[in-house]
């Protein structure tokens, strides 16, 4: 194949060469005379031993390169070249191997990655690491021998790492400068969790923790909610999503209301247990949230309706809240809708793939009746997609956002997304749509599937 490279207007330069060439890439005389432009490199092609070993010698005389990604497996000497020139490099963001870097390649990498003076973020995602690695990445988050400036971390999908080298990590993030940690997809157990609970309690700076889909094995949500024990923990997200936290999820709840006065972000999506622990949603909603995501919990109307009276009552400043796929039905989900969308912040509601139907969409189109906007109140984004309406349901709807209609030139852009509806394959449906449009030129409706062509509707979730 005949090779090219582009460069963006950031000046991210992207080798697109998959096959071999002896040529050398177009990027690397930018590399080696350190243009201004070059600021951002992906090397996506292969490259033999030479060419690996000149980006080497230009990336430790480069003061424009901050950002290098090169998912690629390579041989010992040509890390070690590369890592060299690593350590004395200006980068800021590093995301180098692959899964067979492994606790060998890492040895090599690390040290000299800690050496970096201007290291910011590194990305070691399934890199085939195990508890060898452990000490380097604690040299890595603490500094070596240069001060610590590392701020973003990612260690997951690691499967070697067990919670012995979780335990080391976690006591370095506590002193370190460390402002984001990602340890996704790791079989934490109970001891790893706690010493993740720890290390929230100590760390002044960490402010954004991911544990997706990691295994906290039995009593790993109490244990890390029982070690979180500092009054004010500097975490202002946490991703939680498709953890297991079963019978501990109510004490983690608890412990991070009670315990992260600056979470703005919280991720339950698919965790267990969280439908059991809704209530103490009221005291949740006491923090300055302003994402809350909870897809796929079985809240179901019982927990749609608790979650609806502490919004109400509580007034957080929440702008984005993502209940899909909880079986919350017409009444309970057109209740939660206006509770949230009578939030002054709320900005988008994304109810993808509960059974609202078209008893549900009457209802809804009741609630738009009712607003003085003829909308959805504060609201600039709803999802209703696979939400089981169907010709009468969006016929209500329609005739409640056409009654309604107030034409404004300075109307604020309000998107509707509902894809995957009945009512999307009815013959009259283009005929409704064009007439909401003219109705409504504020509204962008959205049918398709996510992700599908966007020039064939009008607009897409903003």
């Amino acid at each position: 194949f005949a090779g090219s490279r582009r460069t963006t207007a950031r000046g991210r330069a992207i080798s697109t060469m998959w096959g071999a060439s002896s040529a050398p890439p177009a990027w690397l005389a930018q590399l080696e005379r350190d243009a201004p432009e070059l600021t951002e490199l992906a090397v996506l092609r292969p490259l033999d031993a030479a060419t690996w070993s000149s980006v080497s010698l230009a990336l430790a005389k480069s003061t424009r390169l901050r950002t290098l990604i090169a998912h690629k497996a390579l041989t010992p000497e040509v890390l070690r070249e590369l890592a060299d020139g690593c350590s004395t490099s200006q980068l800021e963001s590093v995301s180098v191997g692959t899964q067979q870097l492994g606790d060998e390649g890492a040895a090599i990498l690390l040290p000299a990655l800690a050496r970096c003076p201007t290291l910011l973020s590194c990305d070691l995602e399934a890199r085939g690491l195990g508890d060898a690695s452990a000490d380097g990445i604690v040299s890595l988050i603490l500094g070596g021998a240069s001060p610590a400036h590392l701020h973003s971390l990612t260690v997951a999908r690691n499967d070697g790492l067990t919670p012995v080298a979780i335990q080391k990590i976690a006591g370095a993030v506590a002193s370190s400068q460390l402002t984001r940690l990602d340890v996704s997809s790791l079989g934490l157990g109970a001891e790893g969790a706690g010493a993740l609970g720890q290390m929230c309690a100590s760390a002044q700076r960490l402010e954004r923790l991911v544990i997706k889909s990691a295994d906290l094995g039995v009593g790993g949500a109490a244990a890390f909610a029982h070690a979180m024990a500092s009054p004010a923990v500097a975490l202002r997200a946490i991703d939680l999503s498709d953890v297991a936290l079963g019978a501990g999820a109510a004490a983690l709840l608890a412990a991070l209301t009670a315990r992260a006065p600056a979470l703005t972000s919280l991720n339950l999506d698919r965790a267990t247990g969280v439908a059991e622990a809704l209530s103490s949603i009221g005291g949740l909603l006491g923090l300055p949230l302003r994402t809350l995501s909870v897809q796929g919990c079985a809240l179901g109307d019982e927990g749609a309706r608790l979650l609806s009276t502490a919004i109400s009552e509580r007034c957080p400043p929440l702008e984005r809240l993502h209940i899909g796929s909880n079986g919350i039905h017409g009444e309970s989900l057109v209740m939660l809708l206006v509770a949230h969308s009578r939030l002054p912040t709320a900005k988008l509601l994304d109810c993808l793939g509960n059974p609202l139907g078209d008893e549900g969409a009457g209802k809804l189109a009741e609630a738009i009746r009712a607003d003085p906007r003829g909308a959805f109140g504060h609201l600039a984004s709803v999802s209703l997609s696979a939400c089981e309406i169907g010709k009468s349901g969006f016929a209500a709807l329609e005739q409640a956002l056409t009654v309604c209609a107030q034409p404004s030139a300075d109307a604020a852009p309000i998107t509707l997304e509902c894809a995957q509806n009945p009512a999307c394959n009815d013959d009259e449906w283009s005929a409704l749509v064009d007439r909401l449009r003219a109705a409504r030129p504020e509204l962008q409706l959205v049918w398709l599937a996510r992700g599908g062509d966007e020039a064939t509707q009008s607009g897409g979730l903003s």
